[in-house]
């Protein structure tokens, strides 16, 4: 019988190869935009890969990667690579 620490680390790395799965497909999907773009779907103003900049807590979540909200919303700043993976790996399981 498979102890438990086994079966744990059995889930935990199927799950780390099911959130890489779900990132390239989101990365397939949107397309990287380094500046505001308007979502076609639903009207909202994203960046990166989908991002959305009119939710609640982007105000925050910019300024964590080091980019003020009001420079980025109105198009006058643009986020790097690093900026917008931190973006998607810290938004792709909500």
């Amino acid at each position: 019988m498979r102890s438990f620490v086994t079966i744990l680390a059995s889930i935990a790395a199927t799950e780390a190869r099911n959130c890489k799965k779900d990132i390239t497909l989101i990365m397939e999907a949107e397309g990287k935009h380094p500046c505001v773009y308007t979502n076609d779907v639903d009207g909202h103003r994203n960046v990166c890969y989908g991002y959305d900049l009119e939710n609640d807590v982007a105000p925050r979540e910019l300024l964590s990667v080091s980019a003020e909200f009001q420079d980025v919303i109105s198009g006058d700043e643009c986020l790097d690579e690093t900026q917008c993976n931190i973006l998607l790996y810290q938004n792709a399981g909500s």
